[in-house]
């Protein structure tokens, strides 16, 4: 295979220039990342999901996470689940309304939680 003659080195400066970036290559790198900045403005500025609010009532979610029962009634560690922050208005114990201490007071954020200590006299066994 080896008859002696070497094969010529053609230098750099001579080479074609296949391998240089033209400005039509850019362009297909730069079009797709424009159209993309410009998509994302039109969603963030014509908002298309806004069809979809119907405007019904937030979710109302809350769950009973400890219940301590002692000497000085019931008293319940509760989270707030739904998807606005939610008031305890009232508190009903056996068919009846009593009144009650929230700690923190105030509205329970999502995923907020608030022991409610109710004076409640209870039994044991009863």
């Amino acid at each position: 295979m080896n008859d002696g003659t070497r094969a010529a080195v053609v230098p750099d400066e001579d080479r074609p220039a296949t391998a240089k970036v033209r400005p039509s290559h850019a362009a297909w790198i730069v079009l797709p990342l424009a159209l993309l900045g410009v998509l994302g403005a039109w969603l963030l500025l014509a908002d298309p999901l806004r069809v979809y609010e119907t405007g019904a009532p937030p979710v109302e979610k809350l769950t009973f996470e400890r219940t301590v029962l002692n000497e000085h009634g019931i008293h319940l560690k509760v989270r707030a689940g739904g998807s606005e922050p939610m008031t305890i208005a009232q508190v009903q114990v056996d068919e009846s309304y009593w009144t009650f201490e929230q700690e923190p007071a105030g509205d329970l954020t999502r995923l907020g939680s608030a022991w409610i200590h109710i004076p409640y006299p209870w039994v044991l066994g009863e």
